[in-house]
Order: structure tokens, then sequence, then C-alpha cells
């Protein structure tokens, strides 16, 4: 119960945010309007539907997006490709996004607590917080990726730390975490700020209480 509870208080304020019919857009949130068009040519330097031909901006003889597009803008293309309108597919994705911070708080707070209060609080805050939605207001998805991720990043150290046996499902998910945080690695400031500094802050409090001091 309380899970789902965390679920629908992260997804509804996400799918209520749009209009019908509407795309968002502007800032970092980077969204094609053509996500399939724009995730194949994420994997060349040339455009040919630029006029006679040109770079890409999304290339990676630019350096550009190329990263963001797993899972980025791959979410996107594939939302598309099953026949969901741009509109549902972003709201879709960006729902996940401000979820995913949620869930992974979850799962990294089960190692350390048992009480389900604790967890949903302490998921809840972290899902749902002033740092959040200042990144969100200024149009940084990519960068909320990354700090979604960060509790995951954690626990999969943790468990590397201090299990000397790890579950047969640890080094699938550890390379799903790595690909998923290519998109954040476009731009390395976005590692330091969203996935080395906030956790420590966040566990440390956790970590005081469960230690009695």
């Amino acid at each position: 119960v309380a899970l789902c509870l965390l679920l629908t208080l992260g997804i509804v304020p996400a799918m209520i945010w749009y209009r019908s019919g509407s795309v968002i857009t502007g800032a970092d949130f980077n969204v094609p309007f053509n996500p399939i068009h724009a995730f194949t040519s994420l994997w060349s330097g040339w455009l040919n539907s630029l006029g006679t031909g040109g770079a890409s901006s999304f290339g990676a003889s630019s350096g550009g997006l190329l990263p963001q597009a797993i899972p980025y803008i791959g979410l996107l293309a594939f939302a598309k490709a099953i026949g969901l309108s741009l509109n549902v597919a972003e709201a879709l994705v960006f729902a996940g996004i401000v979820v995913v911070p949620g869930l992974a708080m979850w799962a990294l707070l089960g190692r350390f607590l048992l009480g389900i209060p604790g967890r949903f609080t302490g998921s809840l805050i972290y899902m749902l917080n002033p740092y959040v939605l200042i990144i969100w207001h200024n149009g940084d998805a990519i960068e909320l990726i990354a700090y979604g991720l960060a509790p995951l990043v954690l626990l999969l150290i943790d468990m590397a730390i201090r299990q000397p046996i790890l579950p047969s499902w640890y080094w699938p998910s550890l390379a799903i975490v790595m690909l998923a945080l290519a998109a954040p690695a476009s731009n390395p400031p976005t590692i330091v700020g969203s996935v080395l500094l906030p956790p420590p802050d966040g566990i440390h409090p956790v970590l005081g209480m469960i230690a009695g001091y």
C-alpha cells in the first residue's frame, strides 16, 4: 500500500501537468518533435534531411547529445514507435523521471530500514523536495535521471563491499544502471552534482539514526 501511494504521489503531478495534445519543451528538456528520427540520427554525425546535408547537432561528430540516446530520447522514440502520441510519450517519460528517484530510494532504504513508515518518508522526501522542483523548473530532465539513479549506485556499491557473494542479478543490474547513466554523463558536472553529492547528504541522517547518534 505504501509503495502504491508513493507511485501515485509521483505520477499524478507529472501527468496533470499536461494539457491535452500539448508538448512541453524549452530549457534543457531537449524534446525532439520527431523522436524516432532524432534517435536514429544520434548515431551519425551527418543529417541528410538538412538541405544538401550537414553536421548533426545530435551527432557523434559534434559530441553533442549522443549519450542522451539511452535512455532519454530512446524511450521517447520507443513510445512513439508503439503508437503513442508525442504528448503521451513525453508525459510517461517525465512521470518516470519523477518516480524513479522515489523507487530507487525505497530500494536503498530497504537495505538499512525495516520499517515501512521510514522507507516511505525517506523515499517521498527524496522524490519530491525543493531541490528536485528547482532542477525540474530549470528544465534539467537529464540531471534528474542521474539524481534518480544515485540511490541505486549507492546500493550496488554497498552490496559489492559488504556481500562476499553477489546475487546473479547484480551484474545485469549494474550494466543497466551504467547504461542509463550515459545520458547525464553527457554533462560531467551533472554526475558530481547529482550522483556524488546529494545521496550522502540524505543518507547521513539515516545512518546516524541507526547508529544512535
